[in-house]
């Protein structure tokens, strides 16, 4: 097969409306057709539909009350028909040849179920994190540091089996790493996860989660160790990360007061 049919499904309060509008012209705008945008809206849902509405898309918009990211995703992803899926976000948007490139690269790869891209902030001309430059296959350790817009996934009977954990995520108990623990859910039932360095995805750096250390963060850091490795390896390892976080603030520090005579 080589016109893969991709399913984009997004979970959205609806409360960045032009960011929306944007993510829609760049859907408008993709170069390969063969794909369905699937919406779930949380709040504001006339809001959604007229913007859905007055868009040439062919779409899916589902209502729902219940507030959390990982809920909206586990709703959207009952209602997929394509051979891939992707998790976009209402403030992301796409080069016109995304997702073109992305079946391509499927179709002469059969043997893989998840690749991860490169997000980019073409406004600022920045990558949003540290991109390694060649491809490689992940594992449970460096599955971390993968964010939830840069995925596209095989939609097949092995990996419908996995859901999103509804105790992580933006609106839930621990509001952070739902991508990270559904890839390692995947792992675990031997999915092949691949890393590609292309950029598949804009995202403007400003808007992007702040990386602040708060108590809330720390305590969904902890959880999403423990979830990963079971809780006494969890525990140790979140540590020695929290230990090293503190090294990083402390040469920051350190650095600031070197500047002075």
């Amino acid at each position: 097969m080589n016109n893969l049919k991709i399913s984009l499904i997004l979970s959205t309060l609806g409360t960045r409306k032009n960011e929306f509008i944007r993510l829609i012209d760049s859907l408008v705008n993709q170069k390969y057709k063969n794909f369905e945008f699937i919406v779930v809206s949380q709040d504001n849902h006339n809001i959604i539909n007229t913007i859905l509405s007055n868009s040439p898309l062919t779409f899916l918009h589902i209502k729902s009350n219940l507030k959390g990211l990982s809920r909206g995703r586990n709703i959207a992803l009952k209602k997929i028909s394509g051979d891939l899926f992707c998790l976009t976000d209402d403030d992301c948007w796409y080069p016109d040849d995304a997702l073109q490139r992305v079946n391509d690269f499927f179709c002469k790869h059969e043997n893989i179920d998840v690749v991860s891209y490169q997000i980019f902030d073409p406004e600022s001309n920045l990558y949003y994190k540290q991109y390694p430059l060649q491809p490689f296959k992940l594992n449970i350790l460096n599955v971390t540091k993968c964010s939830s817009i840069e995925l596209f996934i095989k939609n097949s009977n092995k990996i419908n089996s996995i859901s999103f954990d509804e105790s992580f995520g933006l609106g839930a108990e621990y509001p952070g790493s739902e991508e990270i623990i559904f890839l390692a859910d995947l792992l675990k039932i031997r999915c092949t996860i691949f890393y590609l360095p292309e950029i598949i995805v804009f995202h403007n750096i400003k808007n992007l989660a702040s990386s602040k250390f708060n108590n809330k963060r720390m305590q969904t850091a902890l959880h999403v160790f423990v979830r990963l490795y079971s809780r006494p390896w969890g525990i140790f390892l979140y540590y020695m990360f929290f230990l090293k976080y503190l090294r990083k603030v402390e040469n920051k520090i350190s650095s600031l007061f070197l500047k002075f005579p």
